[in-house]
């Protein structure tokens, strides 16, 4: 029936099909009975809401879903993902906001050492982080900046380590390796060997001039465990950020006290021993075999240089943003595994004019050979009682402005955590003495 007016249906309105070319306007409520599809080829407009008490499934949501209320944990996403502000009444989350990362010096912003050549095994260049190897291979460590590093994203600071002598031919036992290491103390949050255990994710920027398939593998120096996974850097000394996640062990628990539980070691180049078997991708007893299989010799030239900086090891499967930290904090952090009285910009060296004048951070103190006298306190306390390296006249001597240079006298005069009592041989007399000295309680 055709109707030019506005028909009344009294007794309801029964049909299999029906054409509206206009507008159906209902002004009670409009119930739709065992219908299964509603298809509209426009949007929907509904005045007052629209109410599902079922499952409402979309591609696409019209508007910006301001006034989206009621979505609970049931929502079904892991993840939300917003071009805008998000605003939250309240926020629980997995991962700190803060200390998220457990690597110090990660940003390469502190090299005490200054640059350092001749290494075979040590430091030099930025703190922390140390060259091992076995073989034929020399390096300079050095601080790298300016036109290496990459400031657009955020690190205007490197660990450079400059092949100056090759080892070309891997021989059975030979390994290079960039390393730090960190103390039990600082990995309980791992929560390893426990149920509970993590995820570790590692992010870092490399440059190195041999591409091909690296190692990064993690240890558990406490248990004897380790994990190793491969990596692929695909262009010659260009910048590449690698973020690699390693599975939770539930086996061994990390000892909590200040000795050295865990390394976390860039493998550059290993023979046989530890290349020869099937490369350990999950937690378990280290097998040195397994430990470095398919590693490039990234040392076989004396042209060769690696670099590397935005070091980032954190709980849980995701990389979130590097956690930057000021200098001061990160010089602080650096100074319990080693410290110089030199001032930052002076690498410790004898015979410089500021060991015997008092410029450049000398200290001064009251000696006695016979007894101790004026302590020398650390800048910051130690990890341990640290070794003490002297520097003053071509010996090492301090001086005295009475009686010349004496040698240290080591009995009796610490070191303990937080500084040592400078004894000189000077006959028994009391004197002032003034010099330099490095403390160093590395892991």
């Amino acid at each position: 029936k055709t109707a030019n007016g506005a028909p009344n249906f009294p007794n309801g309105l029964t049909g299999t099909a029906g054409t509206f070319t206009g507008n159906l306007n209902v002004g009670g409520v409009l119930t739709y009975e065992d219908v299964t599809n509603v298809d509209s080829i426009g949007v929907g407009t509904f005045r007052d809401g629209l109410r599902v008490t079922g499952i409402c499934t979309a591609t696409a949501f019209h508007g910006d879903g301001s006034a989206l209320t009621g979505v609970g944990a049931s929502f079904g996403n892991s993840s939300v993902n917003s071009t805008g502000i998000g605003t939250f009444s309240a926020l629980v989350s997995n991962t700190a906001f803060s200390h998220r990362n457990m690597i110090i010096n990660g940003a390469m912003l502190v090299a005490q050492r200054q640059d350092k050549t001749g290494v075979s095994n040590g430091y030099g260049g930025c703190d922390r982080f140390k060259f091992l190897r076995d073989g034929a291979t020399v390096v300079t460590l050095k601080q790298g900046g300016g036109g290496v590093a990459i400031p657009s994203e955020g690190f205007s600071k490197c660990q450079h380590v400059d092949v100056t002598t090759a080892d070309t031919s891997m021989d059975t036992n030979n390994y290079n390796i960039l390393t730090t290491r960190l103390e039990g103390r600082d990995l309980q949050r791992i929560k390893k060997g426990t149920s509970n255990a993590e995820q570790i994710t590692v992010s870092f920027y490399i440059k190195s001039t041999i591409i091909g398939t690296y190692i990064l593998e993690l240890t558990d120096n406490d248990n004897s465990r380790s994990c190793s996974k491969a990596y692929t850097i695909s262009s010659s000394n260009t910048w590449e950020k690698k973020v690699i996640t390693f599975p939770a062990d539930t086996t061994g628990q990390y000892d909590c006290d200040a000795d050295l539980s865990m390394e976390v070691n860039w493998w550059l180049g290993a023979g046989s021993v530890y290349t020869s078997g099937t490369l350990q991708t999950t937690w378990g007893a280290q097998t040195n075999a397994n430990r470095a299989v398919g590693c490039v010799n990234a040392v076989n030239s004396a042209s060769n240089d690696i670099m590397l900086t935005g070091v980032q090891m954190e709980i849980g499967p995701v990389a979130t943003p590097f956690e930057h930290r000021t200098f001061n904090a990160e010089i602080q952090r650096c100074m319990r595994y080693y410290e110089k009285s030199f001032q930052y910009s002076d690498a410790p060296a004898n015979n410089g004019s500021y060991s015997t004048t008092g410029g450049g951070g000398a200290v001064f103190a009251r000696s006695n050979n016979g007894s101790n006298r004026g302590k020398i306190q650390f800048k910051v306390e130690k990890r341990s009682s640290p070794g003490l390296t002297f520097y003053g006249n071509g010996s090492g001597y301090w001086y005295s402005p009475s009686t010349g240079y004496h040698q240290y006298n080591s009995v009796s005069n610490g070191p303990d955590k937080t500084g040592f009592y400078p004894r000189q041989q000077a006959s028994g007399s009391i004197i002032d003495v003034q010099g330099h000295y490095s403390a160093d309680a590395e892991l």
